[in-house]
């Protein structure tokens, strides 16, 4: 995943603090795990169920 977002592993580890809500993730960045996983922003944010 550290590949697909562009930064180093140790960055990316950092992620989690995203998850815990202690971090804001950027537009681009949730961009771009939306056209890895093939799903809209609208599910990334979980306002939309998946299809």
């Amino acid at each position: 995943m550290a590949k697909v977002l562009r930064c180093s592993q140790v960055a990316y580890g950092m992620y989690g603090m995203y998850e815990l809500g202690k971090r804001r993730i950027s537009v681009d960045n949730l961009v771009k795990l939306a056209r890895y996983y093939h799903v809209s922003l609208d599910y990334l944010a979980g306002l939309q169920d998946q299809d």
